[in-house]
């Protein structure tokens, strides 16, 4: 009998040449890749630097999932306009179900963007569909033809304002979190300069007030940002 011991398991072989055997079989560790090393920095100044290297990468992965979330949108979109304006040029019951599903569609990607892509999508997407009622005009005499040139203008106003008035919420959104943000920073660094304060002067250690804790505390932040690691 052959006990075997890999990677945390005890495999037992009976009368079997380990080395030659086509039944050796080792299945190693949940998670575990072959042939895949995991380095690891050996230093203070190697692990900050794989810190950073390892935040710009996340950022590059998010941006490049949004822009793949922006495209898909767009192209959501344009094929609720086609859809759109096939129900609007023949009505049936298959045109309308349709159009509800491309728009359903359409809108469930919208909502994978931020604020800030939602306006550029929104503006794409309208400027092709007034496009495509511009083509209509073209081809249409009368009261239809009239009608699709109303249509053209008003998507395209609606288009190109789109942008616009999402920078203005993306702004607006990213002031807010941004102020709610500092007031928990604060109240959460002034509660602990006095506890810490209040610690001190009752164990007899020093005597200071939380004021001049929370500037000096404050004095220290700002400076340490400038030394590099």
């Amino acid at each position: 009998m052959l006990l075997l011991f890999v990677c945390g398991e005890i495999m037992i072989y009976e009368g079997i040449d380990r080395w030659n055997s086509p039944y050796l079989d080792h299945h190693g560790v949940k998670g575990m890749k072959w042939g895949v090393r995991k380095y690891r920095p050996s230093s203070i100044r190697g692990a900050i630097a794989a810190y950073r290297n390892h935040k710009i990468d996340r950022s590059f992965n998010k941006w490049k999932q949004g822009t793949n979330d922006k495209n898909t949108a767009i192209e959501k979109g344009k094929a609720a306009n086609e859809a759109r304006i096939n129900y609007e040029t023949n009505r049936n019951k298959d045109t309308k179900t349709a159009y509800k599903q491309a728009n359903k569609e359409y809108k469930k990607a919208l909502r994978k963007n931020t604020t800030y892509r939602k306006g550029a999508v929104r503006g794409e997407v309208g400027s092709d569909l007034s496009r495509r009622y511009l083509s209509l005009a073209k081809k249409s005499t009368g009261k239809a033809q009239q009608n699709y040139i109303n249509k053209y203008n008003i998507e395209r106003d609606k288009a190109r304002r789109a942008p616009q008035v999402g920078e203005v919420r993306s702004r607006r959104i990213a002031s807010i979190k941004r102020g709610m943000t500092v007031a928990i920073k604060g109240a959460v660094f002034a509660a602990a300069a006095s506890i810490g304060v209040n610690y001190l002067n009752k164990k007899g250690i020093a005597n200071i007030n939380a004021n001049t804790a929370v500037d000096a505390i404050k004095t220290a932040t700002k400076y340490a940002r400038y030394i590099y690691v």
